[in-house]
């Protein structure tokens, strides 16, 4: 049921699973029907998290699953006035622009070299970049599109200049046609992002 309203409200496979997760773990602790559960079950259950040290995001995310099954599934209110626990906020760490550009001369394929150009100079996430199409570029404008981005939403950026005539001396290198990856992989495949680092 989480994950048919899951996708209907358009809510990522992550979040679903997620879910799911938090709200079966929750019942395996109850023993309670779901119909018999009342806010001070779910504050137990809270309070015990709490007990074993976890992180305030963790809180949040049984908190959010829990709401979501009451809510959006059983249609009743468990009045659940709990408040939500900040998460602590960090600065993001970056390179300088010399660290890129020593990051940029250590990698030998070109191929690769342009991708990780393109990721940095246009702001892209690693699975953007690698499900880019020959067709998600308008060169003559001066930008491309992410197609189903985060949030399942397109976003347009800019391309950079300093990149525009390599993008275009690769697409007519490999001869891509506009359904093509732009950074083919083995055999025609996008690059597999399973082990990427994105953010």
């Amino acid at each position: 049921m989480i994950v048919k309203e899951g996708l209907r409200r358009g809510l990522s496979p992550r979040t679903i699973k997620t879910y799911c997760s938090g709200v079966e773990r929750f019942f395996r602790r109850t023993h309670k029907n779901p119909y018999s559960v009342k806010k001070e079950d779910v504050l137990e259950f809270l309070d015990a998290l709490i007990e074993r040290n976890a992180p305030g995001n963790t809180l949040n995310v049984y908190v959010h699953a829990i709401k979501f099954f009451y809510e959006q599934i059983l249609h009743r209110r468990l009045t659940l006035n709990i408040p939500l626990q900040k998460k602590p906020r960090r600065l993001p760490e970056f390179l300088n622009k010399e660290e890129v550009a020593q990051v940029l001369r250590t990698i030998e394929n070109a191929k690769h070299r342009l991708l990780v150009s393109l990721l940095y100079g246009a702001g892209l996430r690693v699975s953007e970049v690698v499900h880019l199409r020959r067709r998600d570029f308008d060169f003559a404008g001066n930008y491309g599109w992410v197609r189903q981005g985060k949030g399942r939403k397109d976003r347009l950026f800019i391309i950079p200049q300093a990149l525009k005539e390599e993008l275009l001396a690769h697409i007519a290198k490999e001869n891509l046609a506009p359904d093509d990856w732009l950074f083919q992989g083995w055999h025609g495949l996008v690059f597999d992002t399973k082990c990427s680092g994105d953010s």
